[in-house]
């Protein structure tokens, strides 16, 4: 097993493997803070009397910066142990608040970034109560990844994050991830995250993408795993 931070041009064969067949898996901190569940995108066939619906705010990001604004869209789950999947069951007039209206609001789903700090966002639907965690930034410029398309082997390990930076190129702070997706089954495998930092292992052949999220800037890359 190696460590490695190589990066590589991705071949044209590799985009078109990437293009025929694509599943994702989300990691949502929607549900408590920057929590993380798998979510399964069809229901087992089985289902089991421990299963309890979850409702999901619905936001693609945890983090924003002052003068954001994104609109989220609240769902519900079916929990079960460790995985979740979507519920057939329909969100009925949702009600929203903020614990921090000042700092972060929230108007029929849209959230605006009035100011720095933290603010917990909930809303009530379905006789269910979703609340998410977020953080507000200082204005932010750009927001990359600290390595691009990278080509590894099977076995090695890529450490990662995104930076944050304000219009002067200062660092704000840097960022793990809201998700991560794999195209024909994908080929890492995530051995440690954090809000600030990840890292993957190569697991099998296969392509996979990394994405950041901050309001509504995104910055993404793929992992491509050779035998």
């Amino acid at each position: 097993m190696k460590e490695t931070l190589r990066t590589q041009n991705l071949s044209h064969a590799h985009l078109l493997r990437a293009a025929r067949k694509i599943h994702l898996w989300f990691l949502l901190p929607v549900l408590a803070g920057v929590s993380a569940q798998p979510i399964h995108a069809q229901q087992p066939s089985v289902r089991s009397a421990s299963d309890t619906l979850r409702l999901s705010i619905g936001c693609e990001t945890w983090l924003l910066a002052v003068g954001d604004s994104i609109s989220c869209t609240p769902s519900i789950f079916v929990h079960h142990g460790d995985v979740m999947w979507p519920s057939r069951t329909r969100v009925q007039s949702p009600s929203w608040s903020s614990s921090a209206p000042s700092r972060l609001t929230v108007l029929e789903g849209v959230l605006v970034a009035l100011d720095t700090g933290v603010a917990t966002i909930s809303v009530m639907a379905n006789e269910l109560t979703g609340k998410a965690n977020f953080e507000i930034l200082p204005p932010v410029a750009t927001l990359s990844w600290d390595l691009r398309d990278t080509v590894i082997q099977v076995g090695d390990i890529v450490r990662m994050k995104a930076i944050v930076r304000d219009s002067s190129g200062r660092v704000l702070r840097t960022i793990g991830y809201n998700e991560y997706g794999g195209v024909e089954g994908g080929g890492i495998k995530l051995i440690h995250w954090s809000p600030d930092s990840l890292t993957f292992q190569g697991l099998r052949a296969g392509v996979s993408w990394v994405v950041a999220r901050l309001g509504h800037r995104r910055d993404s890359i793929t992992i491509v795993v050779e035998p």
